[in-house]
């Protein structure tokens, strides 16, 4: 089981087709994990992609998470991105 284990989480997700390049599910999540982890670059780099591929903007409210588990991330990029879709 991976609940709570980010690195694991990480790890599955690679391992999985979920990282394809039509779906933005997958480095969604990704980028989320990586911003737990404090991988800001490769977090923003998962985050943009995921919207490339058409993610709605809406599911971006995950990202609020962010504000406890990762709040420097959160301030430098996720705050900022949730207020350009008018979503604070």
């Amino acid at each position: 089981m991976i609940r709570g284990d980010s690195k694991a989480a990480l790890a599955e997700l690679q391992k999985s087709s979920a990282l394809d390049s039509e779906n933005w599910d997958g480095y969604f999540w990704q980028g989320i994990i990586l911003a737990k982890l404090r991988e800001r670059e490769a977090a923003i780099v998962s985050l943009n992609k995921a919207l490339e591929l058409d993610l709605p903007p809406i599911l971006l409210l995950p990202l609020r998470w962010l504000e406890q588990d990762a709040p420097d991330f959160y301030e430098q990029y996720a705050k900022e991105l949730l207020a350009k879709y008018e979503l604070l």
